[in-house]
């Protein structure tokens, strides 16, 4: 089974794959440590933040998002709703927003108008911290955490010409963010993309009028989840325990 130690010196390239150890498997389970730590808020004291060269962070009232700087690479991570929290107004001003689904043309582009205005509360802090980023930069968050994910790819190279080469966008159980022509513009991008589905995670079906571009990489579960378990397929504790079957599997 490859830890996340292993899996950062993969991605990190300090030592070759060993037999048997597969680099997607290695960029999925560092993406997700990066995109499941940010529920936590982190302050970049964290264990898996010990090789970074620099760490920043944004936190508004509602979002939260971190930059961690490594030697070859950077990291951006977007907190998700948090649907294993207490219920407090924080909460549900982020589920009222999660719902207006109504689109909104951006740039050329149609995209989910809750969604979107997130990304605003967040913008001019992530486009100041990756200003300086000339290496690869993972992007990656949970749920409404990785509609933020698509929206920050998106910005950053089509408006501040960051080069798609070095972008790659990892969401983790994206809804659907973009109506036909909002994603045949995220797609002319030309940015790397991969989303994760953990099983039958419900998010996979809402809304039904907007959909999520990249390529996409399903997690095994059994096929009694799509009658019982959809809504738990959703949360990240159960995106811990698919990923990580699926790396030693």
């Amino acid at each position: 089974m490859i830890t996340i130690q292993d899996a950062q010196d993969i991605v990190m390239r300090r030592r070759m794959m060993n037999p048997g150890e597969d680099m997607f498997k290695a960029i999925l389970l560092y993406m997700w440590a990066h995109a499941n730590i940010a529920y936590r808020e982190p302050n970049g004291s964290e264990d898996l933040f010990k090789n970074a060269k620099g760490f920043f962070f944004h936190n508004t009232a509602l979002d939260f998002c971190y930059l961690v700087q490594y030697s070859d690479h950077g990291v951006l991570s977007f907190r998700g709703t948090d649907t294993e929290d207490k219920i407090n107004i924080a909460l549900i001003k982020r589920w009222i927003r999660n719902i207006n689904v109504r689109p909104l043309v951006v740039d050329g582009g149609t995209i989910h108008r809750g969604f979107y205005e997130a990304w605003k509360s967040l913008k001019i802090s992530v486009r100041k911290m990756v200003e300086k980023v000339d290496t690869r930069l993972f992007i990656t968050g949970h749920s409404l955490g990785a509609d933020l994910a698509y929206l920050a790819a998106r910005d950053l190279v089509k408006n501040c010409k960051v080069d798609n080469d070095i972008v790659v966008c990892m969401p983790f159980a994206p809804a659907g963010l973009f109506t036909k022509k909002g994603m045949d513009e995220y797609d002319s991008l030309d940015i790397k993309t991969t989303y994760v589905i953990n099983g039958y995670d419900i998010i996979e079906s809402v809304p039904v009028s907007l959909v999520r571009p990249g390529l996409m990489s399903w997690l095994y579960q059994n096929p009694l989840h799509k009658i019982v378990s959809r809504i738990r397929d959703h949360l990240p504790r159960n995106y811990t325990k698919a990923i990580n079957y699926t790396v030693g599997g």
